[in-house]
């Protein structure tokens, strides 16, 4: 027990002491040269420089012995690649990194020095660095690793120049060697917005993974490039390494594939990490682009309220306007009615007259109507008594004829003649009476119709009145109606005057519609675009919950396996690879 607590406490101790000691007590044998020109005269560059400076800064921490080279002329990188190559004896692995301009001329790669005088294709040869020179004096050194790194492949800087091929050609190094292009062969490398250019940038983040082996560092390395740049630089590699090599300490082999995997995890999370970063950049612009957008429609509310109140004038006018049309055209109509109230007036005096005399001759009408009736009473009477006379004198005829067929005696004959006569007197004095009483029922139907003709007078004689009473109504309403003509006019000219106002604002209600039509088009934008956002962003936080449950899963059964290599006496070797993550 006291054994296994003293290996424990020393495992412990032997964990800090390699976490505390500075990376080239714990990665000793490793030396690097590090060259970034970016003063081009030609097509200076944004990052290269940079790009050196981090890199010999992440190497040095690393534990490698560094030597660096800032804007160098020809002369200086052939120098300090001379003492690169004597100080490469007795080391484990040399590392020669290079930022600037290279072209490539009839298949060999050339690196460019500031200040150099190149007009054409023989002036490389002797007015920049071959690459194949690097090669040759890191192979001389016999060493047992060699990386070359070149973020060498930008454009041709030298315009006028032909025969120069578009990036760097491919290229095999010494045996035991791995050469990295920032690109693939004949492409080139974007220099990035950044501080650092695209393939630097992410070969600085995996570099400093600990327990990989530079094979998945480079591999890592041109995922993420591949995926930032969007397919168009897509990193490539040489290689005919014989052994491993790792930046950090390399992993146990036992313990490889949870290192890899954990790693993977990490990688991942870095990834989602970025992407809701930008996500939350994205969102806050839009959130900011959604309150210039309130803002507008607040003021494009105000405007349309204050167009609202102009179209209503402008209605108002358009009313008083039509109002004003109808009481002209009453006043015109109450002017030809005055006129024809004239004319009625003669008409009406010519009527009373008419009725005057109407009415006298209804009068004298009635009176002889009157008498008619008695008259044709007393007549009609008298006929009925001839009628019954006629019947009796009918019947007494009668009685004669019967009595003729008998012998009978002159007087009787002569007394029937006697009453024969007198019979037909009384047929012809009946008939008399009955044209007479024609004659009267004739005269009484005209008189009749005289008094129909009377009652249409009086009817039209009302009508007349009640005209009149309506004209007399109607200047009243004229009068009315011309003081409201006086208030409408008053009341046209401030409209005019509002119209004109309105006018002017005419130019700004179509700008404004406009721009209101635009921000609606840019509103739905928006929203679609921050909808989509939030779903991304919800799939993107739920996959990163995934991961953490992953990652805590595999760093438990990791600690698991390192009690059980822990028991079994490996317990030092596997430490250093929990505290590396």
């Amino acid at each position: 027990m006291k054994k296994i607590l003293v290996c424990n406490f020393y495992s412990i101790i032997l964990l800090l002491c390699l976490n505390g000691l500075p990376s080239s007590v714990a990665a000793s044998g490793r030396i690097a040269l590090v060259i970034g020109n970016s003063d081009y005269e030609n097509r200076a560059l944004e990052n290269s420089l940079h790009d050196a400076e981090d890199i010999a800064a992440q190497l040095k921490h690393l534990g490698f012995e560094v030597l660096t080279l800032n804007n160098g002329s020809q002369q200086q990188m052939e120098a300090i690649i001379g003492r690169f190559s004597q100080r490469l004896s007795n080391q484990d692995a040399g590392l020669f990194y290079y930022a600037g301009h290279g072209v490539q001329a009839n298949g060999i790669n050339y690196l460019i020095p500031v200040k150099s005088d190149i007009r054409s294709l023989s002036d490389l040869r002797y007015k920049a660095v071959d690459s194949q020179y690097v090669f040759d004096k890191m192979a001389d050194a016999h060493i047992k690793t060699s990386i070359f790194i070149l973020d060498a492949c930008r454009d041709n800087p030298f315009h006028g120049m032909r025969g120069g091929s578009r990036g760097l050609a491919n290229m095999s190094g010494p045996n035991g060697a791995i050469i990295a292009f920032a690109t693939s062969p004949g492409s080139i490398a974007a220099d990035g917005t950044g501080r650092n250019g695209l393939y630097t940038q992410y070969l600085l983040q995996h570099m400093t993974t600990p327990g990989i082996s530079i094979e998945q560092v480079f591999k890592r390395v041109r995922i993420d490039v591949d995926h930032a740049s969007q397919g168009e630089q897509i990193p490539w590699e040489n290689s005919s390494l014989r052994q491993d090599f790792c930046f950090v300490n390399c992993a146990p082999t036992t313990n490889y594939v949870e290192s890899t995997k954990l790693d993977a995890v990490k990688q991942e999370k870095e990834q989602l990490a970025r992407e809701l970063t930008q996500i939350k950049t994205v969102f806050e612009s839009k959130q900011e682009q959604l309150q210039a957008f309130e803002k507008l429609r607040q003021e494009k509310t105000k405007l349309e309220q204050a167009l609202s109140s102009l179209q209503q004038a402008y209605n108002t006018h358009q009313q008083n306007t039509r109002n004003l049309k109808k009481l002209q055209q009453q006043e015109e109509g109450i002017e030809t009615a005055l006129k024809n109230k004239q004319q009625t007036e003669v008409e009406k005096e010519r009527l009373v007259f008419e009725k005057d005399k109407l009415l006298q001759d209804k009068a004298a009408l009635t009176g002889q109507i009157s008498r008619y009736e008695a008259n044709q009473q007393q007549q009609l009477d008298k006929l009925n008594q001839l009628q019954q006379e006629n019947s009796r004198l009918t019947t007494a005829l009668k009685q004669e004829q019967a009595a003729v067929s008998k012998p009978q005696t002159p007087e009787k004959t002569a007394a029937i003649r006697a009453q024969l006569d007198d019979l037909e007197a009384i047929k012809r004095e009946k008939e008399a009476l009955q044209t007479r009483l024609e004659n009267q029922v004739k005269a009484s139907q005209s008189l009749q119709e005289k008094l129909k003709t009377f009652e249409q007078l009086q009817q039209e004689k009302s009508q007349l009145e009640q005209r009149l009473a309506l004209l007399q109504r109607a200047q009243q309403v004229n009068v009315q109606n011309e003081l409201q003509l006086k208030r409408l006019k008053q009341q046209e000219s401030v409209i005019e005057q509002a119209l004109k106002n309105k006018l002017q604002s005419e130019t700004e209600k179509g700008q404004l519609i406009t721009e209101k039509a635009k921000l609606l088009q840019d509103k739905d934008t928006l929203e679609s675009q921050i909808a989509s956002y939030k779903v991304d962003q919800q799939q993107q936080l739920d996959t990163l919950k995934q991961l953490q449950q992953e990652n805590v899963a595999l760093q438990i059964e990791l600690q698991t396996r390192q009690e059980e290599h822990a028991s079994s006496g490996n317990s030092v070797a596997a430490i250093p690879m929990i505290g590396g993550f």
